[in-house]
């Protein structure tokens, strides 16, 4: 109803929410039946519409689930609708989505309403201000590419061991290759390539030390990467920048990871393999999965060589014993002269506590 008329508000309205709506809709996207490649992380069927319905309190009194439902039908049942999307069996896209937003809000306002027909730019705003802003869940993978990116340690660990991974990969791509010809790493083999390292799973590994400590001071450290997080990190590893989510083009991307992304994806998976050990930095954590999918070190030993409490450094008075700051260098000398007279290698715990 009054369709265009509202058209310059509801312009407004949208563009100012338009940053935030491109990062919700992927993590619905992706959030309940689990992408397998990049075009399904960018449609999204009825089960993850009623997850945002729901994450966003948006059903009330006079806007029930049903409705909900019958919002997603009519908003994916364009007659003109572009023919890469009429075979997808009622999966929306962004541009429908943004759609189904509006409806959602229009019907929200006024299906059984008997005051005044409030107006659909009005419902909108109120509608993203109230539930969806507020409430709804956003993707990370953009964040987390960056910090991939910008971290020097971990461009260093892809540059120690590239050659290795690069072999790696090529060896992979061959033996998988697609009809383009091109060197890519299908969700197949880069699953069974963690899995023979035993990198999918959940594990937990006791402390260990090097010195005598109370047994109740030693933690138990947990490292787990499910399949699912796996796949997800091979989806969001695909390059997709030049896609708009739900057009035409977006259906043209490659359900495969080239080098770069497979290098990507390593990244994100070792982020989330050792996200709980708190003693390795975010380069720690991608060096140790490049080690695991290498076979050069398995995932017990990382996190035992990462929480490990260590023996300090031996103590030797004439290098490291320094006067303190009201003592003279001839009284300091004394010092040193009756420490080397000191003969306590009977007591337990020495020289540790020298």
């Amino acid at each position: 109803r009054d369709h265009p008329e509202f058209n310059h508000d509801l312009h407004d309205f949208l563009q100012q929410a338009f940053a935030q709506l491109r990062l919700i809709f992927p993590f619905y996207c992706k959030s309940i039946s689990g992408a397998e490649n990049a075009r399904d992380a960018e449609l999204m069927d009825m089960q993850e519409w009623l997850a945002f319905i729901r994450d966003c309190k948006i059903v009330s009194k006079s806007f029930n689930r049903g409705l909900a439902e019958n919002v997603f039908v009519t908003s994916t049942s364009h007659v003109n609708r572009p023919k890469a999307l009429g075979d997808v069996d009622r999966q929306m896209a962004f541009y429908e989505f943004v759609e189904a937003i509006c409806r959602c809000a229009y019907l929200r306002e006024n299906y059984s309403s008997q005051k005044r027909q409030v107006p659909l730019p009005e419902c909108v705003a109120h509608l993203l201000d109230e539930c969806i802003l507020p409430y709804a869940q956003r993707d990370v993978s953009l964040a987390v590419r960056l910090k991939i990116n910008s971290d020097a340690g971990v461009s260093k660990a892809f540059e120690i061991y590239g050659e290795p991974l690069w072999v790696l990969h090529a060896h992979l791509a061959r033996q998988g290759r697609n009809e383009s010809g091109r060197e890519t790493l299908s969700m197949e083999q880069f699953l069974e390539l963690l899995q023979s390292q035993g990198i999918v799973g959940d594990l937990s590994v006791r402390q260990l030390s090097e010195v005598r400590v109370p047994k109740h001071t030693l933690k138990t450290y947990r490292s787990v990467l499910t399949v699912a997080k796996a796949k997800r990190a091979f989806v969001e590893s695909q390059r997709a920048e030049e896609a708009s989510m739900g057009t035409v083009a977006g259906f043209q991307l490659s359900t495969e990871l080239d080098y770069e992304e497979f290098l990507e994806c390593l990244g994100r998976c070792g982020l989330l393999k050792y996200d709980q050990i708190e003693q390795m930095r975010p380069a720690d954590r991608v060096t140790a999965l490049i080690l695991n999918v290498l076979g050069r070190m398995d995932v017990p030993s990382v996190i035992t060589a990462a929480t490990l409490v260590r023996a300090l450094s031996t103590f030797v008075a004439n290098r490291d014993s320094q006067p303190l700051p009201d003592e003279s260098e001839e009284d300091h000398a004394k010092f040193l002269e009756m420490w080397s007279l000191l003969d306590l290698s009977d007591v337990r715990d020495h020289p540790e506590f020298n």
